[in-house]
């Protein structure tokens, strides 16, 4: 495993913060420097990463990953968001000349469902829950989201978001991109980013069409607000 960059001081700074959920063993650095990919596989099994993340952290909630972006600014870290680490863009690939500390931020304890709407068949989901995770929940209430893409019980809602993912039912319920109604982020200047869920205006761009696809390069996605449906035979 590659050394971390020494980052004392960013690790007595996020330390208060998060507890015991700040981490640089050696294997967890690993694990989140990678993904499921052929080339991921072949490098950990034959030859080696040159770089991977220095600090490993777990927020449980968007006000935490607030508090970590604004620290990682302040000590001229950078941030990659994980989420079910299938990393099948590359994005978890980290540049071997970085020289700035690199901070893995893992979403997955971020993984409910924070309301259902059945009226207007929307609900509104954290970020770290994976595509399993979403429909256990969802279908105790008699519901689905319908988005099943191969990687369904590692990837999450925040990694199809980043990614504009595709699921295999898309012509039934449509790809992510038609599912998303509205987004929470929180961008590079600690702001939290959170648009309304209207009905489609005339006038004017919608920032949750810039997230799509933007794998994490605008902002950490901490979540969304999901048309859902009934199961089928209800």
């Amino acid at each position: 495993v590659p050394a971390g960059a020494e980052t004392p001081a960013l690790e007595a700074a996020l330390t208060p913060l998060l507890g015991g959920r700040v981490s640089t063993d050696e294997r967890i650095r690993l694990r989140h420097g990678h993904g499921h990919t052929q080339e991921d596989m072949w490098a950990i099994k034959y030859g080696r990463l040159p770089r991977v993340p220095d600090l490993v952290v777990w927020p449980e909630s968007p006000a935490e990953v607030r508090a970590v972006l604004e620290l990682a600014r302040g000590h001229g870290a950078c941030v990659i968001p994980f989420g079910g680490g299938t990393n099948v863009t590359d994005a978890l690939r980290c540049r071997e000349d970085e020289r700035r500390a690199i901070v893995s931020m893992d979403l997955r304890r971020m993984d409910r469902v924070l309301w259902i709407d059945p009226v207007n068949q929307t609900a509104e989901i954290q970020a770290g829950a994976t595509g399993s995770r979403i429909e256990e929940q969802l279908q105790r209430h008699g519901f689905t989201l319908g988005h099943e893409p191969d990687s369904i019980e590692f990837s999450t809602l925040g990694g199809w978001i980043a990614t504009c993912a595709s699921g295999m039912k898309k012509n039934r319920y449509g790809n992510i991109e038609d599912l998303v109604l509205g987004i929470a982020a929180v961008g590079a200047d600690g702001a939290l980013v959170r648009p309304g869920v209207a009905p489609r205006e005339s006038v004017g761009g919608d920032p949750a069409r810039w997230l799509l696809g933007s794998e994490g390069r605008l902002g950490i996605v901490g979540g969304g607000v999901v048309e859902i449906f009934p199961l089928p035979g209800r």
